[in-house]
């Protein structure tokens, strides 16, 4: 099997998949390096988020967001039940989410 350039980067965590329909042929392969990568906090997932000493970490708000991730959710969205606790960062409002780079999530859009 050989390897796609894609593919690199995305296990070497310098991109994350999308798909587009009919173009899916290869997107387990995709999927699979990007959970390693991300696993690994290789590339850009391992990046260090941090928080302004002054500013207090909430741990609850109007919007949920993991540190692994651009987007922001309803704490009831499904998206936001699979964040695991040690990355989640809570925001007040959409402009403190948007703020901190967040983006709406595409199923709850909060």
């Amino acid at each position: 099997m050989s390897e796609l350039f894609n593919e690199t980067l995305v296990k070497e965590g310098y991109a994350q998949i999308a798909t587009f329909p009919p173009n899916v042929k290869y997107v387990d392969r995709f999927r699979a390096a990007q959970e390693a990568a991300r696993e690994q906090n290789k590339g850009l997932w391992g990046l260090a988020q941090t928080v302004a000493p002054s500013e207090p970490t909430a741990t609850s708000g109007a919007f949920v967001g993991s540190l692994k991730s651009d987007k922001h959710h309803y704490p009831t969205c499904r998206h936001a039940k699979n964040i695991a606790a040690g990355n989640e960062i809570w925001f007040k409002d959409a402009e403190d989410a948007k703020n901190h780079g967040y983006k709406p999530c595409g199923v709850c859009r909060p």
